[in-house]
């Protein structure tokens, strides 16, 4: 089977500890790796055999024998990185957040349609199996119900790369795990947003937490939490008439229901749990790497039969760039103190130039 030829434009953590196991495998074949560090790229050296270690991400894009650029630069960089790379005919796994203004947002999305080319974002969680599992339990018949959904996304106090250190250069929580929860709001309940009203602190660095409420186009509301400065924690409740389904990406191993009649007692808990854990979709994976996130995989090959199929991948630019229209709006909303209405966001003189 023919190997798709393969780029890593960026060399930080993430590129390390997972991207690069994931490269390095079938159907990729990975012949560059580019970083401006050279402590990156002598760690990149000794990582990989019979990969080319560049130091310039426009050099690794230009190499004419590449046909997919994955771009996991920081974020300042993913709209110049994304645009040169379509302009030469590549496609282009992207990071989020798909840029860090609303302009260069539009230009890759502008650059991509005219490319013909595939163009993926980074919302990998899409593919975990308890999202999945979600999104098909309320496409059955099941969404009619729902009327609030709250969710909270944070990591405890860490040293943070200096890039996420401001906004300007891509850095806050609400572009770095916001981004994901929107977008599983929309994924899971089929829904778009309508209004969004945010709060942010800082507790560590600039802009590191932040609360979103949310309303949906179809009158369900939401309201999140997100810290880089808290615990390590990425759980949803979706609140129905009916009940309430749970997931907990690091502790649930299937869906967990709740009904409205069910009383708070030690043993029901205990039998839920067993049920979880014969039909969980989970479970192997938790067992061979409890901190291993299956979703990497998952999403890179779904990257990979969109370029073999000539197909659009899911989730597209189109997807990165609204998660990150509904973040601007919340960093506006919070500024001013005011909901914003998406529908009036942003104004009509914002244009790629």
């Amino acid at each position: 089977m023919k190997r798709i030829k393969v780029g890593l434009a960026g060399f930080g953590r993430f590129s390390e500890l997972v991207l690069i196991n994931i490269l390095t495998r079938s159907p990729w074949d990975l012949l560059a790796i580019a970083d401006t560090s050279k402590a990156r790229r002598n760690l990149a050296r000794q990582l990989t055999k019979d990969v080319e270690i560049l130091e310039s991400y426009q050099e690794l894009i230009l190499q004419p024998n590449i046909e997919a650029v994955i771009i996991s630069l920081p974020s300042n960089l993913h709209a110049e990185a994304s645009i040169l790379a379509f302009q030469h005919g590549k496609h282009v796994y992207l990071e989020k957040p798909i840029a860090t203004n609303i302009v260069d947002a539009k230009c890759v999305i502008e650059s991509w349609k005219g490319s013909k080319c595939a163009g993926m974002i980074g919302l990998n969680y899409r593919f975990h199996p308890l999202n999945q599992l979600a999104q098909k339990y309320f496409s059955q018949n099941k969404l009619e119900d729902v009327f609030h959904v709250t969710s909270s996304f944070s990591s405890p106090i860490r040293e943070l790369p200096k890039w996420q250190h401001s906004r300007e250069s891509g850095g806050g929580v609400l572009l770095h795990l916001a981004t994901h929860h929107i977008d599983l709001i929309r994924f899971i309940l089929g829904a778009e947003v309508r209004t969004v009203f945010s709060k942010i602190s800082t507790q560590i660095y600039p802009g590191d937490t932040a609360w979103l409420q949310m309303t949906l186009d179809n009158n369900i509301t939401t309201q999140s939490f997100f810290s880089h400065s808290a615990v390590r924690e990425d759980v949803f409740h979706f609140y129905q008439k009916t009940g309430k389904l749970t997931i907990d990406r690091y502790h649930s191993l299937n869906l967990e229901l709740t009904k409205p009649d069910i009383q708070p007692s030690r043993f029901p808990a205990i039998a839920r749990y067993f049920k979880q854990l014969i039909n969980s979709p989970v479970l192997r994976s938790k067992l061979s790497n409890p901190r291993r996130e299956p979703s990497y995989k998952l999403a890179f090959d779904r990257f990979a039969d969109a370029i073999k199929s000539r197909i659009s991948p899911s989730p597209d630019l189109w997807d990165g760039y609204y998660s990150f229209l509904v973040v601007e709006a919340a960093e506006k909303s919070a500024q001013i103190g005011k909901v914003v209405n998406l529908e009036q966001w942003p104004s009509e003189s914002t244009a790629c130039q």
